[in-house]
């Protein structure tokens, strides 16, 4: 695996922590006086975290990533398998979450 596949991983990991971060602020702020942007920027950042990990950063270590990992450190296959399922139970927590906003907002 080149330096520039784990640079781009790690970066992708950055990016996601800060919408995370983000998201987190958001929620903890609240709506305030503009419930409308509020949600919208929360929805947003929904989707970002539906779209970008799910749809392309998770395959990256999926492929990539996990079978070098599990070639070089057979060890490390619990571990590996636990960030599948988790990989694999992305989509619907998201879904889930879009759900709860709607509802929060109507």
């Amino acid at each position: 695996m080149s330096s520039i596949t784990l640079r781009t991983i790690h970066e992708e990991h950055a990016s996601l922590a800060a919408v995370l971060q983000s998201l987190r602020l958001m929620l903890n702020q609240g709506p305030g006086d503009e419930p409308a942007a509020f949600f919208d920027v929360v929805r947003a950042m929904l989707f970002y975290i539906d779209e970008f990990p799910e749809r392309q950063h998770h395959p990256k270590e999926s492929q990539l990533l996990f079978p070098k990992v599990a070639e070089r450190a057979p060890e490390t296959a619990a571990a590996i398998a636990k960030l599948e399922q988790d990989h694999e139970g992305g989509e619907s927590a998201v879904r889930e979450l879009q759900h709860l906003l709607l509802g929060w907002e109507l």
